[in-house]
């Protein structure tokens, strides 16, 4: 009875473990890249090869993209964040066609973590006021 009882909460320990830590692999939402963002991609690979001399730890986050990459080892970077929108889930597929084709180890899941998206009203975008800078 005892084994039984124990056999059984492990169990529902190791469903309750699957459940919390099962996602969506995030390499299969992104989209196929067409002629023109494959070119873009390419346009951008001194970007990505700055990765290469980058500490390890550091954390580059792109807000206009919703994508966030950690420098974990000489040539390899991890996607830790992305925000779930389509245009974010594009953004990082470029990102990682650049990083790839400086030959930069890129890995995605499963580490990286997908955050709701939640675009900011116009009103909070547009309140930074332009002017000349006062000294």
């Amino acid at each position: 009875m005892f084994v039984e009882l124990v056999t059984k909460s492990m169990q529902n320990i190791c469903n309750t473990n699957t459940d919390l830590t099962t996602n969506a692999s995030v390499a299969d939402r992104l989209p196929n890249l067409g002629t023109k963002q494959l070119a873009l991609a390419k346009s951008k690979t001194s970007w990505a090869a700055w990765f290469w001399d980058a500490e390890v730890g550091y954390i580059h986050h792109d807000e206009t993209v919703g994508v966030t990459w950690q420098v974990v080892g000489k040539g390899k970077v991890r996607c830790i964040r992305v925000w779930d929108d389509a245009y974010c889930y594009e953004g990082l597929a470029m990102m990682r066609t650049s990083m790839q084709l400086v030959d930069l180890e890129v890995e995605l899941d499963p580490y990286v973590v997908v955050t709701p998206y939640t675009p900011r009203p116009a009103s909070e975008a547009s309140q930074e006021v332009c002017g000349p800078e006062v000294v």
